[in-house]
């Protein structure tokens, strides 16, 4: 999502010294929360607090992002804020005999065989123990649906975990400053409970900050911990001094982007994001530009795999804006994600990542739903279309956000856990169906009480019914 934490948006403030305490908007060290899984209220370097938010053109990072001018583009089936939530048939959704997920029981899956052995029988967090588990709640429109959409690759059989996919959570950076300031064994608990659940990846943030020593985002605390829980740790490489296309200093050989993958491939951190949601202008300051951001990743997909030779390298995720243009031009300072992508590839990228990356937010609709083209994952064959015209069928499709918020705070529209439930089922069962698509993050865990409420656990660190969902799924 595009929000606070954005890649670009960061502020030199987001620095964690010597990779320490997170810092406050004024520079000062953020205090530990009284229990863990407490959410702390404060959101480091003063950036805005939600991490996708809908009505404020206020980039983010690491979370939903979509700009105002994301809402303007979807005036055709009403405003973002406000807006009713779904609660029309799915006769045009995805029929659950075919899209049926395997349903597993919510304990911890073997790590790959890249993830360190997962923590010996860690205990949750205090928090996480007093937490009552509640029943999954039946959503509000039944999932069970008849008819099958031409865009639906009928009879596709969906790739095994080995063959590069998994679940993952995408904490976004409100909760992950939060964790920054636990104890180790407090955030190994919290990483253990998403591991419980049968994520296999966590993604984090990690963003320079004006030299070699030092970055904002996860601490190396934090990226340990998500380790030693047996969690594969996706990181975005984000610049908290420059917007897009990102300063010298983050790009420079020899630099900051050497010396970080360096760092990171010792702890066992071999998947790199470069940047936030790029085809949103709010990142750039400006216009967003696919081929300055192509000019970027020729100049950094070379350094990451010289200092990690296992390094895989995803361009940032896309968040969702309008229809696709007949044109493959911007809809003012924003692109449609598979538009600017399409540019990329004219511009010469095909050799500078190893996967693509999208963030596909689709409420009000439902992810099986078409809806005219809002609706990426509806009209996904277009990107497959694109990605083998220009010889990159072999690429997988990451992503790396997707959710729904159940509350109206920062800025976005509210809607129901079970429409969040039913989110989730049917974000996993289209992925399912098409062999291309790799890991899907969600986002995100816990509430923050300023950011949508996007989270599997209340901001009292309660689950949700959707989170028995989530840990249902075998994806």
């Amino acid at each position: 999502m595009s929000g606070p934490g954005a890649s670009g948006t960061r502020a030199a403030g987001d620095a964690d010294v010597a990779f320490g305490a997170p810092a406050s908007p004024t520079g000062a060290a953020v205090a530990a929360p009284a229990a863990p899984g407490a959410v702390s209220g404060t959101v480091r370097g003063g950036s805005a607090p939600s991490e996708r938010p809908q009505v404020s053109s206020v980039p983010r990072t690491g979370g939903p992002s979509a700009a105002a001018a994301s809402v303007e583009a979807r005036t055709t089936r009403g405003p973002a804020t406000g807006t009713a939530p779904h609660t029309g048939a799915l006769s045009d959704a995805l029929p659950a005999a075919q899209l049926a997920v395997g349903v597993r029981t919510p304990a911890p899956a073997a790590p790959s065989s890249s993830s360190p052995a997962a923590a010996p029988s860690a205990a949750p967090s205090p928090a996480a123990s007093a937490a009552s588990s509640t029943a999954m709640v039946p959503p509000q429109t039944p999932i069970t649906m008849i008819g099958t959409p031409a865009w639906v690759p009928v009879g596709a059989s969906p790739s095994p975990a080995s063959s590069g996919r998994g679940k993952g959570i995408s904490p976004g950076g409100l909760y992950e400053n939060t964790i920054n300031t636990m104890s180790a064994s407090a955030a190994t608990a919290v990483f253990a409970d998403m591991r419980s659940t049968g994520a296999t990846w966590v993604r984090l943030d990690y963003n320079y900050a004006g030299n070699t020593t030092r970055h904002g985002g996860a601490t190396t605390q934090t990226i340990t911990a998500a380790r030693s829980a047996g969690l594969d740790v996706l990181v975005i490489l984000g610049d908290g001094t420059a917007p897009m296309p990102e300063s010298a200093g983050y790009k420079a050989a020899g630099g900051w982007m050497t010396s970080s993958v360096t760092q990171l491939a010792a702890l066992g951190v071999h998947t790199f994001e470069i940047g936030n949601e790029v085809n949103l202008g709010a990142n750039w300051g400006g216009t967003a530009d696919p081929a300055a951001y192509t000019a970027l990743l020729e100049t950094v997909y070379p350094m990451i795999h010289a200092a990690d030779p296992k390094a895989t390298v995803l361009m940032a995720g896309m968040a969702p804006y309008g229809k696709e243009s007949p044109t493959r031009s911007a809809q003012g300072s924003n692109y449609h994600p598979f538009d600017f992508i399409d540019q990329m590839y004219v511009d010469g990228a095909r050799g500078s990542f190893d996967a693509l990356n999208l963030h596909p937010y689709v409420y009000p609709a439902m992810p099986a739903t078409s809806d005219g083209g809002y609706n990426v994952l509806s009209v996904l064959p277009d990107l497959l279309a694109i990605m083998s015209s220009n010889g990159d069928s072999a690429k997988k499709i990451w992503i790396t956000e997707a959710g729904m918020p159940t509350g109206t705070d920062g800025g976005y529209p509210a809607y129901t856990v079970a429409q969040q439930q039913q989110t989730i089922t049917q974000l996993f069962q289209v992925a399912a169906k098409y062999p291309q698509l790799g890991p899907v993050f969600l986002y995100d865990w816990q509430d923050g009480g300023i950011d949508g409420d996007f989270g599997l656990y209340t901001s009292a660190h309660v689950k949700k019914p959707s989170y028995a969902t989530f840990a249902g799924i075998s994806y």
